[in-house]
């Protein structure tokens, strides 16, 4: 049986999903603590800074990648992503990052 994805709720809107291939995703960091495994992928949902301060992420793998709000809405549109950072998703070897919709991390 596949291990299940992790959530760590790190307070605030802050929390670290780490996959079950061990890929690593950081989603509006700024409180709590546990950021110390290398990220695969950042998200930051707005511009205050209680939602951007990924230098509390002092480890990012080669080809961790940054989306900003601004990047995930142009135009009015939402922006799709095709990120190798997760399997665990029933999406053979990538995972697609929409800002707003709900992953099921079963």
């Amino acid at each position: 049986m596949k291990e299940a994805a992790k959530l760590l709720y790190q307070g605030h809107a802050s929390m670290r999903i780490t996959t079950s291939e061990g890929k690593v995703i950081y989603v509006d960091p700024f409180a709590g603590e546990g950021y110390d495994k290398p990220a695969d992928l950042i998200l930051m949902t707005h511009g205050h800074y209680d939602h951007t301060q990924k230098d509390m992420i002092t480890t990012k793998n080669p080809d961790c990648r940054t989306i900003t709000w601004t990047e995930a809405l142009k135009d009015g549109q939402l922006q799709s992503f095709d990120q190798k950072v997760a399997e665990s998703f029933d999406v053979p070897g990538r995972l697609i990052v929409r800002l707003g919709e709900e992953l099921d991390l079963e």
